[in-house]
């Protein structure tokens, strides 16, 4: 079986839908794997442990079993998701981490002001629905 990354994102936010969209769209060999944060499936992969200390965002598990949350999540799915998105990840590795977190939280504040999205669970195409968990 082929290792993926999983990104779990905040069903109540709409920039999070925004991404789960996006990359959902990009990611033409299928290496992301979705759920919502809190959802059955995060719980049994992400360890109690480590679940108290993540956003309420997005937050990426590698293959691997890192988790990276804020910029580095971000950064991670666009270098993954290959040109010319990986281009956008190499500029952002030149910003220090505590840098890229600033500009995500600055961005994130807008998702206080935007309204939810108007479905919780929208509709998935029938040829994405396999990398959808709960």
């Amino acid at each position: 079986m082929r290792m993926v990354d999983a990104i779990f994102y905040d069903g109540r936010c709409a920039l999070c839908h925004a991404l789960v969209r996006f990359t959902a769209a990009q990611d033409r060999h299928g290496r992301f794997l979705f759920a919502p944060l809190g959802g059955a499936w995060f719980t049994e992969t992400v360890p109690e442990s480590q679940r108290g200390a993540l956003p309420d965002s997005v937050v990426v598990r590698v293959c691997d079993g890192r988790l990276l949350s804020k910029g580095a999540a971000v950064r991670h799915i666009l270098k993954q998701l290959g040109p010319p998105w990986s281009f956008f990840a190499a500029l952002a590795g030149w910003l220090p981490g505590y840098a890229l977190d600033a500009l995500y939280d600055r961005v994130a504040l807008s998702r206080r002001r935007r309204p939810p999205p108007a479905e919780a669970c929208p509709v998935v195409p029938p040829e994405l629905r396999g990398r959808f968990r709960s």
